[in-house]
């Protein structure tokens, strides 16, 4: 694993570049999944999906396929 910090995209080799793409694609499935299971929460809990929309940065119609899963 390469390290996780600043670097120059520039001067990386094809396989560090692809190496950091799956671990930043490993990492936002990560990060996808614990905020969809928050949205499910504050959605039973009451909150609005145009509110949960604008707070989490997506569309509406992603919190309501988030909410379907």
């Amino acid at each position: 694993m390469m390290n996780q910090g600043s670097y120059d995209l520039q001067t990386l080799s094809l396989p560090q570049l692809a190496d950091l793409r799956e671990w930043q694609l490993e990492r936002l499935e990560r990060v996808t999944i614990e905020l969809r299971n928050r949205v499910k929460t504050a959605y039973a809990d009451g909150a609005e999906v145009k509110a949960l929309a604008k707070e989490c940065g997506v569309t509406r119609v992603t919190m309501y396929r988030w909410l379907e899963q």
